[in-house]
């Protein structure tokens, strides 16, 4: 039953003198933050829209930019046809170049058939003489 008693004792004494040891370690002054001035944030100003900029709508931009793929693949059938005229019957890369070649052209084949099918529906109306 001492043991009981003992004990709590013993651990209130061993955790006591650290923290009174302790207590001149740590000088510096705590802040009083009711005191302590907080920043104003303004609201931002809208940004003013200017209308200068040249606006492209949706159709317009995604035909720029397969008039420009179309381009670079004209560009690689040119040089896919100088590197096939410069190399060997007997290269190994010769089927390669050849499949390749065959791709690009495949290609271009999808691009103008989707070209031409979605011209379908304006023909049709025009000939109909539906508006739209």
């Amino acid at each position: 039953m001492t043991a009981r008693i003992l004990l709590p004792v013993v651990f209130s004494a061993l955790f006591a003198v650290p923290g009174a040891a302790m207590a001149g370690k740590f000088t510096k002054q705590a802040l009083d933050m009711n005191v302590v001035p907080v920043p104003v944030h303004r609201q931002l100003a809208p940004k003013v829209s200017t209308e200068t900029a040249p606006r492209l709508t949706l159709q317009e931009f995604l035909g720029l930019k397969q008039a420009r793929i179309q381009q670079l693949s004209d560009k690689q059938v040119i040089y896919l046809r100088h590197i096939i005229q410069l190399s060997e019957p007997d290269d190994p890369q010769l089927p390669d170049y050849h499949f390749r070649l065959g791709e690009l052209f495949a290609e271009k084949y999808r691009y103008f058939n989707n070209l031409a099918r979605s011209l379908d529906e304006p023909i049709f109306r025009a000939e109909h003489g539906e508006a739209r």
